[in-house]
């Protein structure tokens, strides 16, 4: 009897081994599931917010199609108010032709009409800002991205340089954007106050009047630059933050 318990013995105790293994290996897919479905649902919100901004964008475009086609009739209706000194009429067509008017300037024209909307909207605010801007942008109107993929990864290196550039009077920011040959090197460098501190895949300014994470979104960012078999370089240098991206398209 002395062996068949001792039998009995190890045959629980290896079963409870194999248990403890297969509820670890579980718990571990679980985890890696929700992550990922984690990751997918931020992603799905960001791509909602860009393109809430392409609306904006795209409307306020037309808006001044349309004023360019209908200019010389708003001279001709302006000449008109001015000659009768009707001022109150004269002010009420200003301040109508004025919201007509708002949008931002065209900085870029790919002919991509995503990208185009998108880095023209984020580098108006740079400018606003007073920040000096460089650029270097030479990318044909169709390269072989998902318009999701590529919203997503300017969308958020464009938001982290403008959220450290809002804390400069002087700030400095250049973008290179640029194909060749089945290759897509993006470089964005911008400066900033403090100290960056990097702490997993996010960048802290040490900054005492900042506590805003610089790095928000790069792990989106990291995840489908490996889909394009790409590499994600980030560079801190002095005062100057640097994201270098190439991707095999």
């Amino acid at each position: 009897m002395g062996g068949y318990e001792q039998w009995v013995n190890v045959t629980v105790i290896s079963s409870l081994f194999i248990i403890n293994i297969a509820f670890f290996y579980l718990y571990a897919q679980v985890v890696e599931k929700y992550e990922v479905e984690m990751q997918n649902q931020s992603l799905s919100h960001q791509n909602k917010a860009y393109q809430q901004q392409l609306v904006v964008i795209r409307t306020a475009e037309d808006n001044m199609k349309r004023l360019q086609h209908d200019f010389k009739n708003h001279l001709i209706a302006i000449k008109e108010l001015s000659s009768n000194c009707n001022t109150e009429n004269f002010k009420e067509y200003f301040q109508a032709l004025e919201e007509k008017i708002d949008m931002k300037s065209e900085f870029v024209m790919t002919g991509n009409e995503s990208l185009d909307g998108l880095i023209n909207y984020k580098l108006q605010t740079l400018y606003d800002l007073g920040v000096k801007v460089e650029l270097n942008i030479n990318i044909p109107q169709n390269i072989n991205i998902h318009a999701f993929d590529e919203i997503v990864i300017l969308g958020n290196l464009l938001d982290n340089a403008i959220r450290a550039l809002q804390e400069q009077e002087n700030g400095f920011f250049r973008m290179d954007f640029v194909y060749d040959r089945g290759t897509i090197l993006l470089h964005i460098r911008n400066s900033f106050l403090g100290e960056i501190k990097k702490k997993g895949n996010t960048f802290f300014s040490t900054k005492k009047d900042s506590n805003e994470p610089h790095g928000i979104g790069l792990s989106n960012v990291k995840r489908i630059v490996e889909k394009y078999s790409g590499v994600l370089t980030i560079l801190t240098e002095e005062n100057y933050f640097d994201v270098e991206i190439v991707m095999y398209v």
